[in-house]
């Protein structure tokens, strides 16, 4: 297992657990691009980031299910690489209903003095079946 497999461990750990600072520790600290589906306009700080995961891990109370499959990378040079995967997700909102989706999602990678983080984030999510 190398670096970029560890970081998209953390993230499916990440909303597993509900953690945000799990989650926050993938990302560089600044040049962030972070598209999730459900928003208009991306997250382009550390800062905001870190609420957007802290607001989701308050809207669920249980996660019965997260998975991440079927991860393609590319290297674009030896200190960029874009990763490519599924995912699905399963939990119950504080509110009581059960939220499943799935989709797939792009991570670009970039390695700095302190190790590989993310930069940029872009997430579809796929029709029911």
């Amino acid at each position: 297992m190398d670096e970029i497999d560890e970081l998209i461990i953390r993230y499916r750990d990440g909303f597993l657990r509900l953690d945000p600072g799990l989650l926050s520790s993938i990302w560089a600290d600044e040049d962030i691009l972070y598209s999730p589906a459900e928003l208009a306009d991306p997250i382009t700080s550390k800062a905001d980031l870190g609420a957007y995961y802290a607001n989701v891990a308050q809207l669920f109370h249980d996660v019965e299910h997260m998975n991440v499959f079927a991860v393609r990378r590319q290297r674009l040079s030896d200190d960029v690489v874009v990763a490519y995967f599924g995912f699905q997700f399963r939990a119950h909102f504080v509110s009581g209903p059960l939220q499943a989706v799935a989709g797939r999602a792009s991570v670009v990678f970039r390695r700095d003095a302190t190790g590989w983080r993310g930069v940029h984030y872009h997430e579809s999510l796929t029709p029911r079946s």
